[in-house]
Parts: structure tokens; sequence; C-alpha cells
């Protein structure tokens, strides 16, 4: 989903990079595919329709719709802020924040959200500090707390209240900059 934020550059420059991109993609998946052949993805289905681990929306949308509805709408919702990523562009906007934003939805849909995706996001928040994100760089370590429960006990249980002390920070400020940035620009 990456490239395709790339949209944006011109007709030549595009067909250049995306040629390079599919070729290098080749050139890497290349040795897995001769050992192993279709069942290179196997595991990546498997992770696709089962794993979920500290999840915020998908986790909402769940709750409220079901499992099999959830991933249906987390998947529209974000191939739908892909093509708005992609397609739209402000004077002052660049790539590199349309890219930010890319992952962070990913993130934000997603049903598994491991602490260690939030690697994903540390190059651009170098590039451009977002107070919500960092904050969430480290309350994401409340999500640990399951690695007791299974180191004890051999039982993997999320607390609802940690989710809720994760993620609040990371939403409220989130929620707050909006407001305060449409108070400004009216």
């Amino acid at each position: 989903f990456f490239p395709i934020i790339l949209i944006g550059l011109r007709s030549r420059e595009r067909i250049r990079f995306l040629a390079s991109f599919a070729v290098l993609l080749l050139l890497l998946y290349l040795p897995f595919l001769l050992v192993s052949g279709s069942e290179t993805f196997g595991s990546l289905w498997t992770y696709l329709q089962e794993w979920q681990f500290n999840a915020s929306f998908f986790a909402l949308f769940k709750l409220l719709v079901g499992e099999t509805i959830a991933r249906y709408i987390c998947g529209i919702l974000f191939m739908s802020a892909v093509a708005i990523l992609s397609l739209y562009r402000r004077k002052d906007g660049d790539t590199t924040d349309r890219c930010f934003w890319v992952f962070a939805v990913y993130l934000l849909l997603t049903p598994s959200m491991f602490s260690w995706y939030l690697v994903w996001l540390l190059p651009f928040l170098v590039i451009k500090p977002r107070l919500p994100f960092l904050m969430f760089t480290g309350t994401v370590l409340l999500s640990y707390h399951v690695k007791i429960g299974h180191y004890n006990e051999g039982v993997w249980v999320e607390y609802w209240y940690l989710r809720l002390l994760e993620y609040l920070p990371l939403f409220g400020l989130l929620g707050y900059q909006l407001l305060f940035r449409r108070k400004k620009q009216l």
C-alpha cells in the first residue's frame, strides 16, 4: 500500500518507481518462492484472518458488529484512507505526511497492534514530531501486561482498563489537536 502514496509523481517518475519497486519485491521474495512455492504467504493469511491483540478501532467494531464485519469495516476504512491520502494534496502537504498517515491509520485499524509496529512511525516522528503518537510509543508498553499472566499462569489475557490507559492519551490528544486546529482556522 505504500507506493500508491507516490501517485503524485510525474508520469515518467511514477512508472520508473513502480517498475523498480515491483522488480525489487520480486527479487527479495524469489528465494522464498523457489523453496516454498505457494506456501510462502501461508502464515500471512493466518495472521490476517485469526490474530488479534491490542486493537483499538477493530476491537470497538468487533463489539458492535462481530469479528467478520469488523474486519471488512477496517479494511474498507483503511483502503479509503489510502485512496484519500493518495489523491488529496494540500499546498503545504508533502509525501512524508501522507506516508506517516498511511502507517498511522493502519495501526489504528489493525486487529493486531504489537508495540514494535510503532517502529514504522519513528522515522516520521523524527522528521515531524506529533505529540499524540510520541506519547503512544510509551503508553503502548502497557500492552506487555499480557506477558505477566502468560509467564506466571500460561494465560494470555488482555485487560480493557489497561488498553483504555494506553489509547486514551492518543485519542484525547488527537481530538484536542483536531478541535484546536479548527478553532484556529475559524
